[in-house]
């Protein structure tokens, strides 16, 4: 089972997400396990999930705890996908 702990606004585009993938999934509750864990919340404590993804477009709590450097990107990079593909990121 995924589990979601998301921001209030995106509450509404993450059911429509897993709804669209047909995928099962809730909302965060501390009293289920999860197989994963996607958060989008600045401050989240530890849980038992077995992999916990966080996914923010801006530094968070982890990772200023774990000090990872935070930096924008320039323009025209990209991502090579096997021999042919490029994704420009």
């Amino acid at each position: 089972m995924i589990g979601v702990l998301a921001k209030k606004q995106e509450t509404e585009i993450v059911a429509e997400f897993f709804e669209l993938f047909k995928t099962p999934w809730e909302f965060f509750d501390k009293t289920h396990d999860y197989d994963v864990l996607i958060v989008t919340v600045n401050d989240f404590s530890a849980t038992n999930a077995r992999l916990v993804i966080y996914y923010s477009s801006e530094q968070n709590t982890f990772d200023i705890r774990e000090r990872i450097k935070i930096q924008p990107l320039s323009e025209n990079n990209f991502l090579q996908v096997e021999d042919n593909y490029f994704i420009a990121i």
